[in-house]
């Protein structure tokens, strides 16, 4: 496992991740308009009013065919949206983050590490191993089909994060296996700084969700 490709986060903008797995939308009745659409977040359902938020929350995951390692901000969010429709969004988002259905994590504070106490990775898609062409990466997705390329750290990541109850109790786990025997120790408040960077190239990805940590 290697953690030496650190992406840092730009100054005063913290990383955003949605939370929650989307159930889909809800319609009252045949011919009748959008209710709201859900999204399951540990024990409960945070709803979604109109698109418009629901467009956000989708576009929080990342931009397709950004390069890996570019942090995703509310601000970078905001100003996507500003370029392709003239329009500030900036309130919508502040709403999101209010309720739950966004989070803005700044790497290096102590806020990140109550966030990863309260919060849990879930993977999605299938390892597929060592990428040929590459053999310092890893391949996710279906059978027969490749649709990410990771890192080790991210690998690692995606493999073990579903057997621990939070990211932080992930990032504590990894920073004894990177430890020396008997030698120096990994902080793993260093370890989060990196998993906090890869959790969004796997989100990025569809390659997992955030849920909110058991109780």
């Amino acid at each position: 496992m290697n953690t030496e490709d650190r992406v840092e986060a730009p100054s005063g903008g913290g990383l955003l991740f949605p939370l929650g797995h989307y159930l889909g939308a809800v319609y009252p009745g045949p011919d009748e308009p959008l209710a709201y659409h859900r999204l399951r977040l540990g024990d409960g359902v945070v709803r979604l009013f109109s698109d418009e938020e629901f467009g956000l929350w989708t576009l929080a995951h990342g931009l397709p065919g950004d390069p890996a390692g570019q942090p995703w901000t509310v601000a970078a969010l905001a100003e996507a949206v500003r370029r392709r429709d003239g329009q500030d969004v900036t309130p919508i988002l502040a709403d999101l983050l209010t309720e739950g259905a966004l989070a803005e994590v700044t790497p290096g504070t102590e806020e990140a590490v109550v966030f990863a106490r309260a919060h849990r990775f879930h993977s999605l898609l299938t390892g597929l191993g060592i990428d040929p062409e590459l053999p310092d990466r890893f391949l996710l997705g279906l059978i027969g089909q490749p649709l990410a390329v990771v890192d080790e750290l991210s690998y690692e990541l995606w493999q073990w994060a579903p057997l621990h109850a939070t990211i932080w109790d992930v990032c504590r786990a990894l920073a004894e296996i990177e430890s020396e025997p008997g030698g120096q120790k990994v902080d793993p408040h260093l370890v989060l700084d990196d998993v906090l960077h890869r959790l969004q190239e796997l989100i990025r990805a569809s390659a997992g969700y955030l849920d909110e940590a058991r109780s």
